[in-house]
């Protein structure tokens, strides 16, 4: 596949997985968004935005299922991707970076 044929099938794959949670099939969610970062870090990379956007969403998967320990690395993870993929390092106030403290708050850990 070409990369924009990859990084549409990953979307689908995403679609796909939102609609499971918004079904409240939060298990079925995190497994098709576990493969599909894997496939998308294959396919596309470990820094592209699309991959990113995978991680956000199992990251929010995680946090609907009670387990924001799991989605905080994630989330991280994917603010410093888009950060480095859109040449916008250290930008504290970002959405992402927000949500990751509120996150870590609810996490019981303390918010920096």
């Amino acid at each position: 596949m070409a990369d924009h044929e990859d990084a549409e099938f990953v979307i689908s794959q995403v679609k796909l997985a939102a609609t499971y949670k918004a079904a409240g099939d939060v298990r079925q969610a995190i497994s098709l968004l576990e493969q599909t970062l894997a496939y998308s870090e294959r396919a596309l990379g470990d820094d592209h935005l699309v991959t990113g956007l995978v991680r956000s969403n199992l990251a929010a998967a995680f946090q609907a299922a009670g387990k924001p320990q799991r989605a905080i690395p994630l989330l991280e993870q994917a603010v410093a991707d888009t950060e480095r993929a859109l040449g916008h390092p250290g930008v504290p106030q970002q959405p992402g970076r927000r949500l990751s403290r509120h996150w870590r708050g609810a996490a019981g850990h303390p918010v920096v």
